[in-house]
């Protein structure tokens, strides 16, 4: 003889059993993804870029891993710059909001500075220039090719 339950049909979820199933499956969810969006890259303001650089030669290269140069930060807002042959050029930086906006031979060019999983890197605002990575950072002054400085 079968079982009377054998005969009645399932009954759909009720509206509590739905919420339940769904809230499971956004906490899961949740929990897969939250290390990607713990990730994300974070856009340092002016004034930590200020305090992560004063005094100190920040290396750069492309996101190819080719050198692109160094710059020296000094007091005042004064930059040096030193390209991959040596030559260096003088100039400075301001903060306008949190863009980093750099002076060289009568150009300004403003940058965003970022910190994501792979580290510190700096994005053009204009997105005309590659984005680069900071590859180093120390208080050794920049070697400049003495003939080869553009004042």
């Amino acid at each position: 003889m079968k079982h009377l339950s054998a005969l009645v049909p399932p009954q759909p979820p009720s509206i509590i059993q739905c919420m339940i199933r769904n809230a499971l499956i956004l906490g899961a969810s949740l929990a897969l993804f939250a290390p990607a969006i713990a990730a994300a890259d974070e856009r340092l303001s002016a004034e930590e870029f200020a305090d992560f650089a004063a005094g100190h030669t920040i290396y750069y290269e492309t996101e190819d891993g080719d050198e692109f140069g160094a710059e020296r930060y000094l007091d005042g807002g004064r930059v040096t710059w030193r390209d991959p042959s040596g030559i260096c050029t003088e100039g400075g930086w301001r903060a306008y909001e949190d863009d980093l906006c750099f002076l060289y031979d009568g150009e300004v060019q403003c940058w965003a500075f970022f910190d994501g999983p792979n580290g510190r890197y700096v994005q053009p605002i204009d997105d005309e220039e590659p984005k680069l990575r900071v590859t180093r950072r120390d208080k050794t002054p920049l070697a400049c090719d003495s003939e080869q400085i553009d004042l």
